[in-house]
């Protein structure tokens, strides 16, 4: 490293964010500006870029600091004030490197780390939990100051790859349901008209309520087009259309060599046709014409692993990091949401892992 290492803290009104991320070895929409203010914006944390090194040799690390007096069971006590925790950008996140060698590198992530311990403890962080991307870094990277986790894997396909490999490497059922999807005449099309986004939002609210999925996944209809104006290159919204309805819907996300599966829902009542075989179908086939190499539709439990993997054989691990800074500090909190959750009657020992503890069944 050279004598003028240093660190910078950016915010997203900062324009030189997207230079440091775009020029390091490898990022992802995630880690970009308009991606971390569009959840600053619909959430309320502000996203900050911490910056370690120099010019030639740097890391850039993305995400949000969030103020632990929003949590419902917070008491303002004098050990507490102030103190906030952090979080990666949703979906991952992980260290961007910009390193010219080796040496380098390995001296750029000790020095990181030091300086990056002695923010969290300026700003009285508490604990920090991130996922990491599948392909950009690798665990080692974390593992000598963080608790590294792997958490399932991600289903992915090669679009370097031709068209025709990447049919067959789907399942023979997998095939045969799409060919019957277009043959009952389903129709998928590429739109952001009013009428499309509605649909498809309606659709996704609908499967969040089915699901009981938790407040951060109840993503306002205000949301949707936030997203899609700030990415107009970036994103796709598909939807399957049957008997001039909206039956099912993927939206689509990319950023450098990767295409997302973001968001994706459907109307139960239509399932049996197999509306979104042809979906993630499509979206691959249009994310290797936007110019990425890789689509990824994400992991899950065993039955939506399952059908992600009738398309592709092909995953990478998913990890995620945490650490603890404030041992107390997260003790104390963590004793105060067990509290909270026997005054709304909840009751019996959590049998699943959760980072952090005291954020465990709360907002």
């Amino acid at each position: 490293m050279e004598a003028d290492q240093g660190s910078r803290v950016l915010s997203t009104r900062d324009p030189d964010w997207d230079n440091f991320v775009i020029e390091a070895e490898g990022h992802d929409v995630f880690h970009t500006r308009p991606y971390m203010s569009l959840f600053e914006r619909h959430f309320g944390s502000p996203a900050l870029l911490y910056v370690y090194g120099n010019e030639r040799d740097y890391i850039a690390y993305p995400f949000f600091l969030r103020d632990l007096a929003r949590l419902p069971f917070f008491q303002d006590e004098d050990t507490l004030k102030g103190s906030s925790d952090i979080v990666s950008p949703w979906y991952y996140g992980g260290l961007l490197i910009h390193a010219s060698g080796d040496r380098e590198r390995a001296a750029l992530l000790t020095e990181f780390h030091r300086s990056f311990e002695n923010f969290c403890r300026e700003r009285q962080v508490v604990s920090e939990f991130g996922r990491l991307h599948p392909f950009l870094g690798s665990p080692e990277q974390l593992s000598k100051f963080h608790t590294i986790r792997t958490s399932g894997s991600v289903v992915y396909l090669d679009l370097r790859r031709s068209t025709e490999c990447l049919w067959q490497d789907m399942t023979r059922s997998n095939r045969k349901r799409i060919r019957r999807c277009l043959d009952a005449g389903v129709l998928v099309v590429a739109d952001r008209s009013r009428e499309v986004v509605d649909g498809f939002a309606d659709l996704y609210q609908g499967l969040m309520n089915r699901k009981g999925a938790g407040e951060f996944y109840l993503f306002p209809r205000e949301f949707f087009d936030d997203l899609l104006s700030r990415f107009p290159l970036e994103s796709r919204l598909l939807v399957a259309r049957y008997d001039d309805r909206i039956i099912a819907g993927l939206l689509l996300l990319g950023g450098g060599r990767f295409a997302h599966t973001y968001l994706s829902a459907s109307d139960p009542g239509y399932l049996g046709l197999g509306p979104n075989n042809l979906l993630k179908w499509q979206g691959a086939l249009l994310a290797g014409e936007m110019g990425h190499d890789y689509y990824l539709l994400g992991g899950g439990t065993d039955s939506l692993l399952a059908f992600k993997q009738s398309f592709s054989a092909t995953a990478k691990d998913f990890s995620v990091y945490c650490r603890i800074y404030d041992p107390e500090s997260y003790r104390r909190l963590t004793l105060l949401n067990s509290r909270y959750a026997l005054s709304r009657g909840e009751t019996g020992a959590p049998k699943t892992f959760f980072f952090p503890e005291y954020r465990r069944g709360v907002p």
